[in-house]
């Protein structure tokens, strides 16, 4: 028997052959035993299937978001020669070319 919405106990049927039976929101009905065992079997059918539905979405969704990030993961992971000197990411990622440049411009 429900005391809260937390804490059960114990309880015993008298008649036992009607119950009643929580259909959602605090709403009880009276019903048979055999006709609440099938109702509460429909609702376990459609809270496995509801669950299936969104565990499918949520692979889905992660699979999207592993893709869309992989390509800066890998911008992250690329190493410069200044990136260890201290230089914020954006300064070491163009500090190369910025390096190319003044090397060619020494050259030539």
């Amino acid at each position: 028997m429900p005391l809260t919405s937390s804490l059960y106990v114990p309880g015993l049927l008298d008649p036992k052959e009607r119950v009643l039976v929580d259909i959602g929101t605090s709403f009880y009905v009276g019903k048979s035993a055999g006709d609440a065992k099938e109702l509460l079997a429909k609702k376990a059918a459609q809270l496995k299937e509801n669950t299936d539905t969104l565990m499918k979405v949520i692979l889905v969704k992660r699979s999207a978001w592993v893709r869309a990030r992989s390509p800066y993961r890998r911008a992250r992971t690329h190493t410069s020669r200044f990136t260890n000197r201290g230089l914020p990411p954006f300064i070491a990622d163009n500090a190369d070319a910025v390096a190319e440049a003044l090397e060619a411009r020494q050259r030539g």
